[in-house]
């Protein structure tokens, strides 16, 4: 029994010393990554690929908080995987990927197809690069906005936090996906004004290349048309002045050929309640009509500018015509880009609003 009592003894020993050392290395480990959390990618000027690595300064996140500094390291590269190479002999320590938050794209990057299709293989090949690492594109240089005083504060705060507003939403696996299947997505913009980050509508991706942008005011309808408007406020500027915040919407399509032509409605519900508006003696019904009026105007403008200004499928009706009307997609969806030019499409908002 004695000689038991110290063999458990011994190997509790053991074990205690073996966590320990495995605590000490992991330690270790940390200090000697450099994390980043963003990324940049730009088109070089002497080489293919220009990249920013965005480093968090974690001696002084310990004891400066969440505004802590980022270091920012810049190189080129014949490649992306050169140029992240590159950038990593500049760093002391071996970057780590596995924190990144945010990958931004340049704009004169995005308008050259290859690039596009390199920097997207490259990314995937990452094992540390999480396929939920958030998108966004630049008007202008990736590394411009990286390195403007408002971004280390506000930007990449904003992606760490998961508190981003973004008309837009788009992640490494969201991206990948729609450029395999259709080589056209959209991506929201994060641009300069007056020396600070801000989100500014989004940039049209189609054949693999940078089409245009989409301004924010332009892009109002989206959430409607993808029925995920819930949080979105809108504004009414009749006598009421009021303020809509919507709780829940969603939307359904529907297809018919009518005189030789696709027509598309989209049927909207929604709910939600006023936030603000000035005294009127019944406002439900006159306000809802109302809502309901201006909504079904963001959505059909912004159904023309993919449709009239892109020619680009953003609400994937394709694969919906496929799925729920086989008959009309054998019609119209082998010649899908002029079938687009000619849908007539229309719009049905019913909205209900809780309190007022």
């Amino acid at each position: 029994m004695r000689n038991k009592s110290l063999i458990i003894k011994a190997f509790t020993l053991v074990l205690l010393l073996f966590v320990l050392l495995s605590l000490n290395w992991d330690r270790v480990e940390m200090e000697n990554r450099a994390y980043v959390i963003a990324i940049g990618i730009d088109k070089g000027e002497n080489a293919a690929f220009l990249v920013h690595l965005s480093i968090m300064d974690v001696v002084a996140l310990e004891t400066g908080g969440e505004d802590a500094p980022k270091i920012l390291h810049s190189a080129e590269g014949d490649s992306l995987a050169a140029a992240l190479a590159n950038a990593a002999k500049k760093i002391p320590d071996k970057p780590y990927f596995g924190h990144t938050k945010a990958i931004m794209l340049g704009s004169e990057l995005l308008k050259n197809p290859a690039l596009v299709s390199q920097t997207t293989d490259t990314l995937n090949r990452n094992p540390d690069i999480n396929i939920n690492t958030m998108i966004a594109a630049t008007k202008g240089s990736a590394g411009d906005v990286m390195t403007c005083e408002d971004t280390g504060k506000n930007l990449l705060k904003m992606y760490l936090s998961n508190n981003h507003n973004f008309t837009v939403q788009l992640d490494l696996e969201g991206l990948s996906a729609a450029l395999r299947q259709a080589q056209s997505t959209l991506i929201p913009i994060i641009s300069l004004e007056n020396d600070e980050s801000a989100e500014h509508g989004v940039a049209v991706i189609k054949n693999m290349t940078l089409a245009g942008f989409v301004k924010e005011s332009d892009m109002a309808g989206y959430p409607w048309l993808t029925g995920d408007a819930a949080g979105v406020l809108v504004a009414l500027k009749d006598g009421t002045a009021s303020t809509l915040e919507v709780e829940k919407s969603r939307v359904k399509y529907t297809f018919k050929e009518k005189d030789g032509k696709l027509h598309v409605n989209a049927q909207i519900t929604a709910s939600g309640n006023i936030v603000g508006a000035s005294l009127s003696p019944d406002p439900s019904k006159p306000l809802e009509l109302n809502f309901s009026t201006k909504i079904q105007s963001y959505v059909e403008k912004t159904f023309r500018i993919f449709q009239n200004d892109f020619g680009i499928d953003a609400l994937q009706l394709k694969d919906r015509l496929k799925k729920h009307e086989p008959a009309l997609y054998e019609k119209y969806g082998k010649n899908w880009d002029d079938s687009l030019k000619k849908i007539i499409f229309t719009s049905n908002v019913e909205l209900k609003i809780n309190k007022y």
